[in-house]
């Protein structure tokens, strides 16, 4: 169990770093038509779509990221406290 636990954690923080390198590409500009670029939103989306969804418009500024992360981190912390 606590090996399953251990894995889980890890790719919620790959998750994490996924998430920070679209923060990255998104202030500089890119091919979106790349295809790690579109690997890269594929991933991140599914989760950034629904708080996008659930988050107030605050024009240009996407806080959807920040949130992702932050739910993220909550989750990773929790798994490795339950390791201990």
């Amino acid at each position: 169990m606590k090996t399953i636990v251990y894995w889980t954690a890890r790719l919620v923080r790959v998750y994490q770093i996924l998430i920070f390198i679209r923060v990255l590409i998104s202030w500089i500009p890119v091919d979106r038509n790349n295809r790690l670029i579109d690997a890269l939103f594929q991933l991140t989306e599914p989760v950034l779509a629904p708080i996008r969804r659930i988050m107030p418009r605050t024009g240009m500024i996407d806080f959807s990221p920040v949130i992702a992360l932050l739910i993220l981190s909550f989750i990773e912390r929790t798994l490795w406290y339950s390791l201990m």
